[in-house]
């Protein structure tokens, strides 16, 4: 057959943009909203090659130090597979940001590979190509794509895998096909737990096509692997408070404590459904729900449907098994991805091909929707930029795994110091006389200087140094040495740190107050 070469330029282009969103300030530090997880996370995959995967036994250890502690701090509130393939990637390439920002990425590529072959396999290659446009025009595609969490872009992937071979299976009776999903399922249970409510909702296209055996393996797999995986912690940690401590946190936490509380939830849900999701395609995906519905009444639903309904169940699932999570992490929509792509394609492709003018404006209203949306979630993060340049102004200061008294309202954050600038932290408020064995006290603030009451206690009795970086300022207390040993020179073994400028910002947009205004309205985190 002679190739459609403007079907492949499509595809091409398509995937080319991806990559242009995927890639925007992909060295930029890891600074904003969600720093934290990239931090973190980047931590425990530099201490997998620090300390050797087999002498930390798979542990996920978010312990600063340069040997490995006898007893260190773990982290089991997920499954291992996205830092140990981090911790690769590291080896292999080293330690910038955009190399952590690449493990994520290209699980998220890959993602939109498979689900245009998805697509293309459910109906032809021009849906194939429709579902791959609105998957990369869907804002959280590439917002959550690159960014380095666990209900990130591996999972999402083995999720899209697992039910484009289970599609496959089903409609080729090719064994290969469901092996294939199998394997995905574990790696995918292996990723997040999210998988393991997956499978289960699989189970009526399985059986629509008298698969029950091959329905019933595929939850006995996911499960088996999470119970393997649960197991293996409490051999770790002799306990399994880490792994309850995770499920009690997400599912109840601050959110049951705030007034109406299912009021705010939801209405911070429906506010990322629109900016995440794009509100013309949350629309269609919601009239397909409609015809869902319609055809479910009737008894007449398709292999499509019924795959369509598991990743729809299975986002649903996750958000609302855990509404603390879903409310103070946008990522959690995340695994929405899929169900709004095919959905909303599938209306498209029924209802409204013929529609050229209105096919027109979704494109070019989608377009200039998803590049704004990444403009906003770009401005998040450069406008916390000052916290990584105060950091690194006052890293000279110290070896490798000092030890660095902060205040509780610190504005530079503890992960940054301790992932990036190798500095062990410990809060303590003030005032206090006895710092015991620590040498230096670092008190940054917004809009402080000398009369704030807690620097000035700290200035009375210690030799300082004082470094600015609009809007924020950092104070260096040197607790124990005389004043002069105060010209200190970049230690010999600190870290290379990123040379990284300001970018100015437009702290005063019309988005910008939307988004303060929903902030204080909704009581949330972050929109």
């Amino acid at each position: 057959m002679k190739p459609n070469y403007l079907k492949i330029l499509l595809i091409v282009f398509c995937l080319l943009f991806s990559v242009y969103l995927f890639t925007r300030y992909v060295n930029m530090p890891f600074v904003g909203p969600n720093a934290t997880d990239q931090n973190v996370f980047s931590l425990v995959a530099r201490n997998y090659n620090n300390w050797g995967l087999l002498n930390t036994k798979f542990s996920a250890i978010v312990t600063l130090s340069k040997n490995l502690p006898a007893k260190p701090l773990i982290y089991f509130h997920h499954p291992i597979f996205m830092t140990v393939f981090m911790s690769f990637i590291y080896k292999v390439l080293g330690y910038d940001f955009w190399i952590g920002r690449l493990s994520a990425i290209i699980p998220a590529f890959l993602g939109l590979v498979m689900i245009f072959l998805l697509g293309k396999e459910a109906k032809k290659t021009n849906f194939g190509i429709l579902v791959l446009t609105i998957a990369v025009l869907i804002p959280a595609t590439t917002a959550f794509g690159r960014m380095i969490h666990y209900i990130g872009a591996w999972t999402l992937l083995f999720v899209i895998s697992t039910g484009f071979f289970c599609f496959k299976y089903v409609k080729s009776n090719r064994k290969i096909f469901f092996y294939s999903a199998l394997v995905c399922v574990v790696l995918g249970t292996l990723s997040d737990w999210a998988m393991t409510y997956f499978t289960p909702f699989l189970f009526p296209l399985m059986m629509k096509n008298n698969k029950k055996k091959e329905g019933i393996l595929l939850v006995l797999t996911s499960t088996i692997t999470a119970i393997f995986f649960i197991f293996y912690a409490y051999l770790v940690l002799g306990s399994l408070g880490n792994v309850t401590d995770a499920i009690l946190n997400r599912s109840v936490g601050r959110l049951l404590s705030l007034p109406f509380w299912p009021l705010l939830w939801g209405a911070v849900l429906w506010i990322r459904f629109i900016v995440y999701l794009n509100p013309v395609f949350t629309l269609l995906s919601g009239i397909y729900i409609y015809y869902f519905v319609k055809k479910l009444l009737r008894k007449k639903l398709d292999n499509f449907d019924l795959l369509l309904f598991a990743f729809f169940a299975v986002a649903i699932t996750h958000i609302l098994l855990f509404p603390e999570g879903s409310f103070g992490h946008p990522f959690w929509i995340y695994l929405l991805v899929p169900f709004i792509a095919l959905g909303s394609a599938h209306i498209v492709y029924e209802k409204i091909k013929k529609s050229y003018f209105l096919l027109a404006g979704i494109l070019v209203f989608s377009i200039i929707f998803v590049l704004r949306i990444e403009n906003w979630k770009t401005e998040q993060n450069l406008s916390n930029l000052f916290r990584y340049n105060l950091a690194k102004s006052i890293s000279p200061y110290f070896f490798p795994y000092d030890t660095l008294a902060i205040n509780p309202d610190s504005v530079i954050d503890e992960d940054l110091l301790q992932y990036q600038f190798y500095q062990n932290v410990k809060r303590i408020k003030l005032p206090v006389n006895n710092f015991n064995n620590i040498n230096y006290y670092v008190y940054s603030c917004l809009n402080c200087d000398l009369k704030t009451p807690n620097v000035s206690f700290l200035a009375q009795k210690f030799k300082y140094k004082e470094f600015k970086s609009p809007p924020g300022k950092v104070f260096i207390f040197f607790l124990k040495q005389k004043v002069e040993n105060l010209n200190l020179e970049v230690k010999k073994d600190a870290p290379e740190i990123l040379e990284i400028k300001n970018v100015k910002i437009d702290r005063q947009s019309y988005l910008r107050k939307t988004y303060n205004y929903l902030l204080n309205l909704l009581q949330a985190p972050q929109i």
